[in-house]
């Protein structure tokens, strides 16, 4: 007879489990005693069968499509196979229909007779119930883990987790040497005005790599960077619920000034794929109706134009308008004033900001223990919650307010105008952008010439 062998193990960090070799070797023994011949073996390694994992199981899947093949499938015990009971009613059917034994913890089951398919079924009962039990205890644990703050689940990217070498017991979770300073750059640069997308196009020149080794993209700055974890804040459910055990990558103020970053339409990521080719494509807007203007090519004259594709309300050529735009922000660049104009500092009441918050914080958590103990009394929690938190809110708004740029930082802008034509498009659209609007307004019908006053600009800062 034609026997299949199936192992399974689930992760073992203990050692408590038998691996897949030790599994397929007992029941190559199996067989050879039985006198079976072991026509193929599927192995999945480091995969749970509980109903309650989110994992597939690959060779499973294999074997379940090639199982009418052989005359017996042997597992090391049952709960190899599935610790699922709706899977288990799918293998006793297969069994059944092609005449399949299943031999495991050294007998063979008949899943035609009976007996052997009450006896397989009230074992895959007792092993999910199994699993439901520990199911429940690691709830607990991660519930209990998450109120005292300690890491659970993946190893968020810039921090490493360090074990004991004799029990394999999580001792804590620190910075990583390498990752760590990824994190804090990107913060910095943000906050210096510098965009998301030109940060992921400079890492990934550098080789720098991200999240599973993957590249950055701008969905993942901004995930990374709102995190709270990396203001060493404890999160379960997607919810904050307390101050975690670790040390944190970025401090309170830098973390809300992000926020207030990201929630600005102007610092929001405006560039994918191979980058923007032109100055002012989706930029500079119709005078209008408001819609930004795109790009026309001149097949025949070969001059472009900037236009607005929504009733074609505007339309002007594009060199004189970047001739203008160009020499607009130029001479504001070598103003006197331009450096107190473009660029804005934390304010020195940041610091002070930021501890009140955590003050905030800290009382909160006082309270909360109260209620545990039984001093507080659910409406008294209440009233406190509602006032103290309402008063971390106003604090966090006006902390996020004193942090945020206005715009990108410019350390030198008369340097900077000097060297305009040496600036990538990328970053020349970013000053444009970050420094006043642009609005194409509508000319006389039949103008021919070019009208500066039809290209409005207005500053951001003043």
């Amino acid at each position: 007879m034609k026997a299949v062998i199936y192992t399974r193990v689930s992760r073992d960090r203990a050692g408590t489990e038998r691996s897949v070799t030790e599994q397929e070797q007992a029941c190559r023994e199996f067989c050879d005693v039985q006198g079976w011949d072991v026509a193929a073996v599927y192995t999945d390694n480091d995969l749970s069968a509980s109903r309650y994992t989110r994992k597939v199981r690959p060779q499973f899947e294999v074997l379940m499509a090639n199982l009418s093949k052989y005359g017996a499938l042997v597992t090391w015990e049952a709960s190899r196979a599935t610790r699922d009971l709706d899977v288990y009613a799918k293998l006793r059917k297969v069994c059944r229909e092609h005449d399949v034994l299943w031999a495991y913890s050294g007998r063979v089951y008949d899943l035609t007779r009976g007996d052997d398919a009450f006896s397989t079924g009230l074992e895959m009962l007792l092993s999910e119930r199994s699993s439901d039990d520990t199911s429940s205890r690691i709830r607990r644990t991660v519930n209990a883990q998450a109120v005292a703050g300690k890491p659970h689940g993946r190893v968020p990217f810039g921090y490493r987790r360090v074990y004991d070498p004799d029990t394999g017991k999580l001792l804590r979770q620190v910075p990583d040497e390498t990752e760590a300073p990824i994190i804090r750059e990107a913060a910095t640069r943000i906050l210096e005005g510098e965009s998301i997308y030109a940060i992921c196009h400079d890492f990934k020149a550098r080789g720098i790599r991200g999240i599973s080794n993957g590249d950055w993209t701008t969905a993942r700055v901004k995930r990374v960077l709102t995190n709270p974890t990396y203001m060493g804040k404890r999160v379960l459910r997607g919810e904050v619920i307390g101050d975690a055990d670790w040390e944190p990558l970025l401090p309170a103020e830098t973390f809300e000034a992000l926020a207030g970053v990201f929630a600005s339409d102007k610092h929001m990521p405006k560039y994918h794929g191979t980058g923007p080719r032109h100055l002012l494509t989706g930029i500079a807007k119709c005078g209008v109706c408001g819609s930004p203007v795109s790009r026309l090519p001149d097949r025949k004259g070969g001059k472009e134009s900037y236009i607005c594709r929504n009733n074609w309300h505007v339309a002007r050529r594009k060199d004189w308008v970047d001739e203008l735009v160009t020499s607009v922000v130029l001479a504001r660049l070598r103003q006197p004033d331009a450096l107190q104009a473009v660029n804005r500092a934390a304010g020195p009441e940041a610091g002070e900001l930021a501890d009140q918050l955590r003050t905030l914080e800290q009382r909160l958590d006082g309270f909360y223990a109260q209620a545990a103990q039984g001093a507080l009394s659910a409406p008294g929690l209440a009233r406190v919650e509602e006032r103290i938190s309402r008063e971390m809110a106003e604090t966090r708004q006006l902390l996020r307010k004193v942090v945020t740029p206005n715009a990108l930082t410019i350390p030198d802008p008369a340097q900077l105008a000097d060297s305009w034509e040496q600036q990538s498009l990328l970053h020349r659209r970013e000053i444009i952008d970050a420094l006043m609007t642009v609005e194409i307004l509508p000319t006389k019908p039949g103008t021919h010439t070019f009208i500066p006053e039809s290209i409005r600009v207005t500053w951001r800062l003043s």
